[in-house]
């Protein structure tokens, strides 16, 4: 396959969040800097694996790979070579033997490990534990550079902690690609302690705007309940293709009646632009009372 395929497929995979595809396209190439880099890959999965890594860690790491990957890509086109060649390639066998016993170690561990191996690590700290699956694509350009799932879960931390709302909001770590139900999301969520679970699709409009469709679910796992927890519905599935901000928006106005702060809930409601009556309907009538 000619390089230049090679490089667009590339390229591709880390505009769709799919990193180790994108290495594994490029392994024909022989390049230096793409085998360090599938290297670094596979070590950042080992400790994730081996809970040694958290997942703030971890998304950094895979980041600053993304970026090295990127640039290397771009230095391909130009014909920029790999490194000084001789240094480099006195330490290609060991490294390419580095990642060969890791990606060993991690196929042994998901084959007899008797847990999930996509569960996300939750801390001790109290709060809700939410679980996002990866946004599934069903048309339009490109997908943009951040996964919208990512997208996602950071803007819905970002609001929650700035109202002091107590949440653990953790992606599940399913390659980008693995398409589940939407029960089977539910209970492989649940399956992992989880309290919440948001999952759904989106549609590319251009490389910088998307709209997107969730569905959320609450699970009773105990704890202290309030009077609005009782009267709010714990599943539901958003009909209307929205803005991110919206859909934001939406969901943490379900977070924060679910978590008893019924003005908070009813502040962000009142900033979504586009409502969605089967989501937002339910719980309107439930803040009136």
């Amino acid at each position: 396959m000619h390089n230049k395929t090679l490089i667009d497929q590339a390229r591709a995979h880390i505009l769709n969040g799919d990193t180790q595809r994108a290495l594994e396209t490029l392994l024909p190439l022989n390049d230096h800097t793409v085998q360090v880099l599938t290297a670094a890959f596979m070590a950042i999965k080992e400790e994730i694996v081996k809970n040694t890594l958290s997942f703030d860690e971890a998304q950094r790491e895979y980041s600053k790979v993304n970026d090295k990957l990127l640039q290397r890509i771009n230095d391909i086109e130009k014909g920029v070579p790999t490194g000084p060649a001789n240094s480099s390639r006195q330490w290609l066998i060991p490294v390419a033997l580095l990642a060969g016993l890791l990606g060993l170690a991690v196929f042994a561990w998901q084959r007899y490990h008797k847990t999930d191996e996509f569960c996300p690590v939750f801390g001790e700290k109290q709060g809700l534990k939410i679980i996002v699956f990866h946004l599934q694509k069903t048309e339009g350009v490109p997908s943009p550079a951040t996964p919208p799932s990512t997208a996602l879960l950071d803007q819905i931390g970002e609001l929650t902690q700035k109202r002091d709302i107590s949440v653990q909001i953790r992606l599940y770590q399913a390659p980008v690609d693995k398409i589940y139900s939407s029960d089977e999301r539910e209970s492989l969520a649940a399956n992992c302690g989880a309290d919440m679970v948001i999952h759904g699709s989106f549609n590319t409009i251009t490389q910088d705007s998307m709209s997107v469709k969730l569905e959320y679910r609450f699970f009773e796992n105990g704890g202290a309940h309030n009077v609005l927890r009782e009267s709010i519905p714990l599943k539901g599935s958003m009909r209307t293709l929205r803005s991110l901000e919206d859909v934001v928006y939406s969901i943490c106005s379900q977070i924060a009646a679910y978590s008893g702060q019924k003005e908070t809930a009813r502040l962000w409601l009142s900033k979504v632009k586009q409502e969605d009556a089967a989501t937002e309907e339910p719980l309107r009538k439930a803040l009136e009372h």
